[in-house]
């Protein structure tokens, strides 16, 4: 792979293939918000991402990818990313495509406020088409506590519990406009993920006390793609959770994924097929006084009522979810969570 310099063209310009480049290693702070921004042409896609670390050796687990498009003209690109918990540096690596020239330049690293990123998915939602979407009346029976936080403006701790597809809509930084919403509230996300990882794994005492209860959340959500159906793993998940702190919990359905739209009739309405997974999933919350989103009703909805017959419209690959899909999934949540 490595990177050579290109004589002639563009100060600072490197150039990789077959292979990474990332930056060094920018001293960030936890919770903080950041925007990356490059010069970039691409003979093919290729990715690119936000990865953090605890010490100079220790990576984060989560982080935050995103697609660079194919281009023969330079194009400038912006990523927008939140620190994890614990962080004290934080890189940019670009992945080209096998065989595939990737070009970068003037890469710059700077600190935003949460206003400004607040701002920019509100322009982005002027360009969704339709969201029929009315959130369940009843969901802050189940959240009463945090809904008292939020409107005194007090800071809550959430934590998003999952795989990368909970990492994916945890980068979408939908906390920024909720922010907004109540004002004087902060908001502070642990995305709590490993690859291809639910609550069976979560459950142990020791991976729950890792990955939640360190955290002292307000609020834990649970969702991703790898619960593989086991609801009593989740309900674990959420018993033991009650129990070692006073969090409540919001279930979140699967979302994303591996699902074509187009064959899955099911992900198109809001009513859950009974005994599916999606209905467990409702019934645990009402048994264990959870509130639920079916986020998988929500984007099949949307691709359904906006005739969306192409999935990779909003993933970056077969499975994750690119920018258009983290919006969307940012404009549902910011309902939900309305007043």
């Amino acid at each position: 792979m490595w990177l050579q310099p290109i004589p002639g063209r563009r100060r600072g310009l490197v150039a990789a293939s077959n292979g990474k480049w990332v930056t060094p290693q920018v001293a960030t702070e936890p919770y903080h918000y950041y925007r990356a921004t490059f010069q970039a042409t691409a003979d093919a896609y290729g990715y690119f991402a936000a990865k953090h670390f605890r010490t100079p050796e220790e990576q984060l687990i989560a982080d935050h990818y995103e697609m660079l498009g194919q281009s023969e003209d330079w194009q400038e690109v912006s990523l927008y990313f939140r620190c994890p918990p614990e962080t004290m540096a934080s890189i940019i690596s670009w992945e080209p495509a096998k065989d595939a020239a990737l070009r970068i330049s003037d890469i710059s690293i700077e600190p935003v406020k949460a206003p400004e990123v607040a701002a920019l998915l509100r322009r982005s939602w002027q360009q969704l088409e339709q969201m029929n979407f009315t959130p369940p009346q009843d969901r802050w029976d189940a959240m009463p506590r945090l809904r008292e936080k939020l409107e005194k403006g007090e800071t809550v701790r959430m934590v998003m519990l999952g795989d990368s597809i909970v990492n994916d809509i945890s980068n979408s930084l939908y906390e920024t406009v909720i922010e907004e919403r109540y004002p004087g509230s902060r908001l502070e996300i642990a995305t709590s993920v490993r690859g291809s990882t639910g609550c069976t794994y979560y459950q142990k005492p020791e991976h729950l006390h890792e990955h939640v209860l360190r955290h002292s959340p307000d609020l834990l959500i649970v969702g991703g793609i790898s619960n593989r159906n086991d609801i009593d793993a989740i309900r674990a998940v959420v018993r033991q959770t009650q129990a070692g702190c006073p969090a409540e919990i919001l279930l979140m359905s699967e979302a994303f994924g591996a699902v074509d739209h187009r064959y899955a009739p099911a992900w198109r309405r809001f009513e859950t097929p009974p005994n599916s997974f999606r209905d467990n999933l409702r019934r645990l919350a009402r048994e264990t006084g959870s509130a639920f989103l079916d986020m998988a009703g929500c984007i099949g909805c949307y691709c359904a009522d906006n005739e969306i017959e192409d999935w990779r419209i909003l993933k970056r690959d077969r499975v994750h979810a690119n920018r258009l899909g983290r919006v969307v999934a940012a404009r549902y949540l910011d309902l939900f969570f309305a007043p």
